[in-house]
């Protein structure tokens, strides 16, 4: 609840720049990368990292290259548009497979806590890139979501310390 509290702050609602269609598109997005990450958290207890990529980005491939051609929609210009379109999908195929593989050493609540951490991340690559400029609202978000990623590890860690030295129970004979 923390790192939602956090989230609400840094996305500024009743502010000029805020719009109801993305909020509700960005929680259909976390809703949707919650399962995810659930799904590669069952997958990759038999399937490679790998494997999980392959899967997934072709499967987005498939499905959004129908949904390109159905609609009709345009095509990006080539060139610059096209090389940053490429590198999207390079850096999303890593993103991909380093998911893939946390999940053979994380549990995936603690997973899901670190995706608040993109919010943050975002806004510092918007700054080095886009020249966006940092408010005191949006430390402030970002501190409350830092800590409450961190406060989650921790109690993950501690919950799952007391599980590992809980004692095993007698059978009673």
């Amino acid at each position: 609840i923390l790192g939602f509290a956090g989230t609400v702050i840094l996305i500024e609602p009743g502010t000029s720049g805020w719009n109801p269609l993305g909020t509700v598109l960005a929680l259909a997005a976390a809703v949707f990368g919650s399962l995810v990450l659930i799904m590669l958290r069952r997958i990759g207890q038999y399937e490679s990292p790998v494997t999980s990529a392959i899967w997934y980005n072709g499967t987005g491939a498939v499905l959004f290259i129908s949904l390109q051609l159905a609609l009709d929609l345009p095509l990006p210009d080539a060139g610059r548009d096209t090389l940053i379109l490429v590198a999207l999908g390079v850096i999303a195929s890593m993103q991909q497979i380093a998911l893939s593989t946390s999940h053979r050493f994380a549990p995936a609540s603690t997973l899901a806590t670190l995706r608040y951490l993109s919010i943050p991340l975002g806004m510092i690559a918007g700054m080095v890139f886009f020249d966006e400029v940092v408010t005191g609202q949006f430390i402030l978000g970002s501190c409350i979501v830092i800590a409450a990623s961190i406060f989650i590890i921790y109690r993950e860690r501690v919950t799952s310390g007391a599980q590992a030295h809980a004692p095993e129970k007698m059978s009673g004979k």
